[in-house]
């Protein structure tokens, strides 16, 4: 699990988050949940996660109607290759 703050990301936007983690390899499976913990209508899907030796990246979008302005949660799970 990591927790992000000071995310802003405006509605209909998309960012791309970062995850340093030992386990990752270019070959793993990465299963992840996005969840935001504050009241406004930030809508937050994952679109996209990438692999890498070491790291992996989550490409999410904004589908609410406001921009996200609390701490975006990601949980996830890595199986390795």
């Amino acid at each position: 699990v990591t927790t992000h703050t000071g995310l802003t990301t405006a509605s209909a936007a998309s960012q791309v988050l970062t995850i340093t983690n030992s386990v990752s390899t270019a070959g793993s499976a990465i299963l992840c949940s996005l969840s935001s913990v504050g009241a406004e209508d930030a809508q937050c899907t994952i679109q996209k996660v990438v692999p890498g030796a070491g790291s992996f990246t989550v490409t999410y979008k904004n589908n609410g109607a406001a921009s996200l302005a609390s701490d975006l949660i990601l949980t996830f799970f890595i199986i390795a290759a």
